[in-house]
């Protein structure tokens, strides 16, 4: 699963625990393994680097999940 989160301060030069897709200034995209890690572990790693001001889930494609399967293994 993608998460946008949009943070009230610059977190461009904090070190995350999750895969970036993309941090720019109060804004990052991260890639979560919802299956490896219960949402209340993950929100309690997003509230660590900072107050989040905005929170949203982006669906992942049938061939996204499938390419991520193949190049995995």
């Amino acid at each position: 699963m993608l998460v946008k989160t949009e943070y009230e301060e610059d977190i461009s030069e904090k070190e995350i625990d999750f895969e970036v897709m993309d941090k720019f200034d109060n804004k990052v995209i991260l890639k979560v393994d919802n299956n490896k890690i219960s949402m209340t572990q993950i929100l309690e790693k997003f509230m660590k680097y900072g107050n989040i001001i905005d929170l949203e889930s982006i669906p992942v494609s049938l061939e996204e999940v499938i390419f991520d399967i193949y190049t995995k293994n």
